[in-house]
């Protein structure tokens, strides 16, 4: 099953009769972990049931992202410059 990148428009799939929550839930119920992209830090978060965002993923209940996915790259100056 393959993980998929997504655009989320509801505007568009009202045109077509369906909706932004029937599209998430019927991932759901095909067992696939929902993620949306933090506003922040741009980088994906696990969204809960009602949160979403304009971009998503859906990941297959038997896959996982890379940690390195889900979690931001040292800054120039940060801690671990310091430490260096």
């Amino acid at each position: 099953r393959p993980l998929v990148l997504f655009e989320v428009s509801n505007n568009t799939l009202c045109h077509q009769g369906a909706s932004r929550e029937e599209l998430l839930d019927y991932l759901r119920r095909q067992d696939y972990s929902l993620y949306l992209f933090d506003p922040y830090s741009g980088l994906p978060a696990r969204a809960s049931t009602g949160a979403y965002s304009d971009n998503m993923i859906a990941v297959p209940a038997e896959m996982s992202l890379p940690d390195a996915v889900c979690r931001p790259w040292p800054m120039a100056g940060g801690d671990a410059d310091q430490q260096a």
